[in-house]
């Protein structure tokens, strides 16, 4: 397995000026020159020193030097973590039938890759080009969860055995544990998953569409029920669970909680796949927040299967790749009159004071007022199609990320940063490293477009630019996370650091879009996410088919102070406007063959 590298300083400052250049006026640009050349001269090479050191320590452990740290950072984050880092997703799943017996089989699929997992029996990882790939995320395949401390969240592993291990449900508010293997580690039938379903979520008609009761609907309308110390912004979260812990039942039930292999939430909605992916992100009751997976499933909608993805310990490739798996198993075999009599699925619930009822009630007050404002939509825009042979190679995701821009500079006048995600999990302990699109070759490109001036030559420029971004990233030669790590020995060591003070550096770093795509819909089909910064949006983009072209799935603050919801409108006509532009240049640069730039200019 590859070592993370430590790109030489020399290099990520010649890098990071060409990065941040296109985001800076004259004056600002010989500002931020300054303080680079002021790091390079003062504490810079103590940093880059200290930070070899620190990654020669951590290859020896078997980790890479930014592995804890890019957890740290993730574990010190207050706001509630579905408004923040959590992600939604959308899976395709093949399961059959609709309702609990739907819901069973999303369950033993999911039960069968964990317990493979835990038994030892599953296949090594690798790329679609037959590289290892680094299982170090696949911890959360243990269960586990994420504990809210006071000052920084710790993740504590599940346990490693296979063996009569659960999953908790809930429905409205409601927990039950539901046991899916046996004392050998094999998973349970999936007909007594289905028949321990019934058992525990009484209300159910013949044809198993769910019939909500009195009661049920009654703790539909509470503000607490067994998820909602979930939903708390961490501060608060480690004050609640300390007082929640110190009950010997709650104590149980949370490792109980802790120890469950995934959260399963089952929804009555049929609803539009916008409502479906607001609610799998950011609906209160829809999960555990800090458990790394929580699968939803709709019971009357036949179409429906969500995860809401606890985001620290792992990142979306590994979770597309635990969906693949699960997709890939064959049929289950279902006989009702032979399945297996399940364990009791005993109800979950917490033991509380009034105080302490009191305080989550006004956590839920809290969260509902600050989640309102998110809202997800569906943009589709045409596919950018090559009819004829180009002179130059393409890449879909630098398109996509040219109309990006189109519609950034359409919709607001002004450049700000783009952050692009690239998998890095053929290095040991690897995350993702952030691509910048925004090069200056990919900004002259798009200045162009607008104009109506742009020529094949700018786009083949902007192509090349944006592919050697690309390799930058798969050598672990980019810049951003070095320039984390720098940061980091920078605040360890107490050493001076000009450049991470400058402006330009948290220009670079703040994005206004944070991207990214796993470039197909045969595993994670869609997806939702909080901006990452005020005011800004988060972008998933997947191709749906030449002929309809590519769904942009925008996730955003309608606040009106930080996104006017005429910018919204504006911003997604403009997509459409940015693909219609550069596909009237792809067409031109097939009519007109061009000679791309060489490897050394792009590099330059």
């Amino acid at each position: 397995m590859k070592t993370l590298p430590v790109p030489s300083l020399a290099q990520t400052l010649d890098r990071y000026l060409e990065a941040v250049s296109p985001l800076l006026g004259t004056e600002e640009l010989a500002r931020t020159e300054a303080a680079v050349e002021a790091f390079a001269t003062g504490d810079g090479p103590r940093c880059q020193q200290a930070l070899l050191d620190f990654a020669k320590a951590e290859d020896a452990a078997g980790r890479s030097w930014l592995w804890d740290a890019w957890l740290e950072a993730y574990h010190v984050t207050r706001v509630p973590l579905p408004l923040v880092s959590n992600v939604g997703f959308a899976i395709a799943m093949p399961s059959p039938g609709v309702g609990l017996a739907r819901a069973a089989d999303v369950i033993h699929r999911f039960a069968q890759v964990h317990l493979e997992h835990l038994r030892g029996e599953a296949r090594p990882l690798t790329s679609t080009r037959g590289e290892e790939l680094c299982g170090q995320q696949w911890q959360l395949i243990r269960g586990g969860l994420r504990d809210p401390r006071p000052d920084r969240d710790e993740f504590v592993a599940g346990s490693p055995s296979p063996e009569h291990r659960e999953v908790v449900v809930l429905h409205h508010g409601r927990a039950v544990a539901l046991p899916v293997s046996d004392a050998a580690g094999q998973p349970l039938p999936v007909a007594t998953l289905h028949a321990a379903l019934e058992g525990a979520f009484a209300g159910t008609s013949s044809v198993d569409e769910p019939v909500v009761d009195q009661e049920v609907a009654q703790q539909a309308d509470q503000q607490v029920d067994f998820t909602t110390p979930g939903y708390l912004d961490n501060g608060s979260a480690a004050t609640v669970f300390e007082q929640l812990l110190a009950d010997e039942e709650n104590a149980a039930t949370y490792a109980r909680l802790r120890d469950a292999l995934f959260v399963v939430n089952l929804t009555d909605e049929d609803q539009p796949i916008e409502q479906h992916m607001q609610s799998v992100a950011w609906g209160r009751s829809q999960a555990w927040p800090f458990k790394p997976l929580s699968l939803q499933v709709s019971l009357s909608d036949d179409r429906f299967v969500g995860i809401h993805f606890e985001h620290s310990m792992a990142d979306g490739a590994t979770v597309g790749a635990i969906i693949q798996r699960a997709q890939q198993l064959p049929a289950s075999t279902y006989d009702r009159d032979n399945a297996t009599q399940a364990s009791a699925t005993p109800p979950l619930a917490w033991r509380l004071t009034d105080e302490l009822s009191a305080e989550l009630a006004t956590g839920a007050t809290a969260y509902d007022e600050l989640a309102q404002g998110l809202r997800y939509r569906i943009v589709r825009v045409p596919a950018i199609t090559t009819r004829a042979a180009l002179p130059f190679k393409v890449s879909h995701d630098a398109f996509q990320q040219f109309i990006l821009l189109y519609a950034q500079l359409a919709t607001f006048g002004r450049l700000r940063s783009t952050y692009e995600s690239v998998d890095m999990r053929e290095f040991q302990s690897g995350r993702t490293e952030c691509l910048r699109p925004n090069t200056p070759a990919a900004v002259e490109l798009v200045r162009a477009m607008l104009d109506g001036t742009a020529t094949p030559t700018e786009l083949a420029a902007a192509l090349q630019g944006h592919r050697e971004q690309v390799k930058r990233c798969k050598a672990g030669q980019a810049i951003d996370r070095h320039l984390f790590g720098l940061a980091l020995m920078r605040q360890r060591h107490g050493y001076a650091s000009p450049l991470h003070d400058d402006p330009a550096y948290r220009m670079l770093t703040t994005d206004f879009l944070s991207t990214t795509s796993l470039g197909t819909q045969d595993f994670i089909v869609r997806a939702a996410f909080a901006p990452t910064s005020v005011g800004g949006i988060g972008v998933y983009y997947v191709p749906v088919d030449d002929e309809l072209g590519r769904d942009y799935e925008i996730s955003l603050n309608t606040d009106e102070s930080t996104m006017p919801a005429a910018d919204v409108d504006t911003f997604a006509r403009h997509l459409a406007h940015g693909a219609e532009a550069l596909q009237r240049l792809v067409d031109a640069a097939a009519q007109t063959p061009t000679q791309p730039p060489s490897e050394n200019a792009a590099a330059s």
